[in-house]
């Protein structure tokens, strides 16, 4: 390749990467002015429907209002302390692996109590995985039938087999120990993002214990240890190969690739929205390739293979499953409802918040008769329908997509202690779930620790713009893949967990170079003062109404406070769902 033409591949790549980067710092720095200045609750309401009838809504999203005070001065404090780790050269680099370790096993401790405490049973989506994996395990294959859990949800087969696999492994229904295997992949998933971060900081390895501490600190993901579901056994699966692909171009190792496409299946096999890091490694590897190209040639033939050994091993994965579902009903193949019917439910209204499941992609299979080309017809004009709308009422759109993401990400528990109150268990964590005070404590302690993530998180995005080099966009790219995806995907703060992990050694990473930004703080007072400067200008402008909007503060907080069961309307579901088919039905019979 000639000189010209590296040139223009190196400028449009660096156009590029400083195009992500940017999308990433615009994401973070709203999340984190969100964190500050307001916060959503789910929690119980009363409500009335369309029909006129009262009922009694148990997750209804509230937009409260935040105080941003016990956020700076928690910001302040830690810089406080960096700076006194200052005086020791290089401290906060230098953590000693004990102290990774003793972070590891509090969060083990955390998670351990949390489970046999309180004992608790799968319900809903879970309660249907882990019945459905014992049943299978007994030669019953009902739910493959029409209007059985799996017909209905084909994808969720990969799920099932891995809790058959562990029903062999434990015994069919063994909850506990299903829940215990789910400490291990997450203790597993909190050491593969601190070695992620050491390969990628490179000089400094133990800056990863740091990350376990961070880790420690973010306690709803420990109640994940009782969600049997996809999410937890997928991401660790998703992180591993994150982390092969990242060793890989680095080592070329020949066993990385089928290490990493055999991670990478797994977790899109349990979980097919983890398609998402895929597509972030493809991406990530694509670019170092292109960017390698005549100049190191065993880079371009490393990422070239290790991108060929991961798309097949993805695409066996999902021609296998379903030829297996296929094998398990008899030979006869399952469509199931069509994946365009989680977008077309995550723009509309729910009961929970906006683009919340509200069933739609439940009654439009059902009510179609187990019609895929119908449904997904249905859906594709709900979809229309929506974009039609916001075109001509923007500002509706604009509160719709505000209240969707804040739902989803401004959350500081992150639905955990949704998770325990929805399942079926002891009272011994009723003092958390029910005890006012107890609860209190630990909304306000996750809070902190939520802004504090997304503090660092912005601090890496800001002071490594000039700096970062493409090895390092992974991260920042699957976590906007995710918060891009459920911008119009179904939306759940559960579906938020794992692109927020992401940025655990983000955030350490961030506070890494904040300590030396603190160090030479006088070359840097002008960038400081700017800093401050657009701090008070942004609380300045938080009481207005512009503001509240922009950020869904304080739309809830009477009903909230007061503990009411004022009345409210409740959001109009699949607007024209019945009138669309009559007609396709009068169409039909014609």
């Amino acid at each position: 390749m000639d000189k010209g033409r590296c040139k223009v591949r190196d400028k449009m790549m660096y156009i590029f990467q400083k195009a992500i980067w940017l999308l990433f710092l615009v994401i973070i720095g709203y999340l984190f002015i969100a964190s500050i200045f307001s916060t959503c609750y789910l929690g119980a309401i009363q409500y009335s429907t369309l029909a006129g009838d009262i009922e009694f809504n148990w997750e209804h999203t509230f937009y409260m209002d935040d105080n941003p005070i016990p956020h700076i001065i928690v910001f302040l404090l830690f810089s406080c302390f960096l700076l006194i780790l200052g005086k020791r050269k290089d401290s906060i680099l230098k953590l000693s692996k004990a102290v990774g370790v003793g972070a590891l096993c509090i969060s083990v401790l955390i998670a351990g109590y949390i489970v046999l405490a309180g004992q608790y049973y799968p319900s809903t989506d879970q309660q249907h995985v882990i019945e459905d994996a014992a049943a299978f395990m007994a030669g019953d294959f009902t739910d493959l039938k029409p209007g059985g859990y799996v017909y209905l949800w084909p994808f969720q087969i990969g799920v099932i087999v891995y809790y058959w696999i562990l029903s062999y492994l434990f015994g069919s229904l063994n909850i506990t120990a299903f829940q215990l295997v789910n400490i291990l992949l997450i203790v597993f998933s909190y050491i593969l993002l601190a070695k992620i971060l050491g390969r990628l900081t490179g000089e400094n390895k133990k800056l990863g214990n740091a990350a376990l501490i961070a880790a420690a600190l973010f306690l709803p993901y420990l109640f994940y240890a009782v969600f049997l579901y996809g999410n937890v056994v997928g991401l660790f699966f998703a992180l591993a190969a994150c982390y092969f692909a990242i060793l890989y171009l680095k080592n070329y190792k020949w066993y990385l690739p089928l290490l990493g496409g055999f991670c990478m299946a797994a977790a899109v096999f349990v979980k097919s929205n983890y398609l998402i890091f895929y597509i972030g490694i493809v991406i990530y590897i694509g670019g170092s390739v292109i960017k390698n190209v005549g100049k190191n040639k065993k880079t371009v033939y490393a990422g070239i293979i290790f991108t060929v050994i991961m798309s097949v091993c993805c695409w066996l994965e999902s021609v296998g499953s379903m030829r297996f579902l296929t094998y398990l009903n008899d030979g006869e193949p399952i469509d199931g409802t069509p994946m365009v019917a989680w977008v077309a439910m995550g723009l509309e209204d729910g009961k929970a918040a906006p683009g919340w499941y509200n069933g739609f992609n439940n009654r439009v299979y059902t009510e179609s008769h187990y019609d895929y080309e119908m449904a997904k017809e249905i859906s594709n004009t709900q979809i229309v329908h929506f974009f039609k709308n916001a075109s001509t009422n923007m500002k509706a759109t604009v509160g719709f997509f505000v209240k969707k993401i804040a739902s989803q990400w401004n959350n500081p528990t992150f639905s955990s202690l949704r998770i325990l109150g929805r399942s079926y268990g002891t009272n011994s964590l009723d003092w958390l779930l029910y005890g006012e005070r107890a609860r209190a404590i630990y909304i306000g302690f996750v809070n902190l620790v939520q802004t504090w993530i997304l503090a660092g998180s912005l601090l890496y995005a800001v002071l490594r713009i000039r700096k970062s080099s493409w090895e390092e966009i992974l991260l920042p790219l699957i976590f906007i893949g995710g918060f891009t995806f459920h911008l119009f995907w179904e939306a759940d703060n559960i579906y938020a967990v794992p692109y927020f992990l992401l940025l655990l050694p983000l955030g350490v990473w961030g506070y890494r170079e904040w300590y030396f930004v603190l160090l030479k703080r006088k070359a840097y007072r002008k960038k400081i003062a700017l800093v401050c400067f657009c701090g008070i200008l942004i609380c300045a402008v938080s009481g207005t109404d512009i503001f509240a909007k922009f950020f869904a503060r304080k739309d809830d907080e009477g009903v909230f406070n007061r503990y009411t069961q004022e009345p409210v309307v409740q959001d109009q579901l699949s607007v024209g769902f019945e009138e669309f088919l009559q007609e396709r039905q009068i169409a039909v019979n014609r």
